[in-house]
């Protein structure tokens, strides 16, 4: 199984959301022996949440700004706006050519 796929079942397991297109993003040890904390980026092919109390306490949406007010998780979210920034700008630089 590879990183992008376990993202997709764990995520539908756990909160019931389907997810499309995963890219990593970066990875860190974690407390835990012999673990890797694997964080990604992924696209939502749905939006209804139904939490597996099994698994998980809670799963929620948040738009980039609450994220960003927050405080936490600040440089992810910096890292993803300036993803997409570079994104659009490759695009517009493709249509121009």
């Amino acid at each position: 199984e590879t990183i992008e796929d376990a993202v997709r079942r764990e995520v539908e397991e756990e909160a019931g959301v389907k997810v499309g297109h995963v890219q990593y993003v970066s990875c860190q040890p974690w407390p835990m022996p012999s673990s890797l904390m694997i964080g990604c980026l992924a696209v939502a092919v749905s939006t209804e949440i139904r939490v597996d109390k099994n698994e998980i306490e809670d799963a929620r949406w948040f738009t980039r700004e609450q994220i960003e007010k927050s405080g936490e998780h600040k440089t992810a979210v910096e890292k993803n706006i300036k993803s997409d920034e570079e994104e659009e700008n490759e695009e517009q630089v493709e249509e121009a050519g």
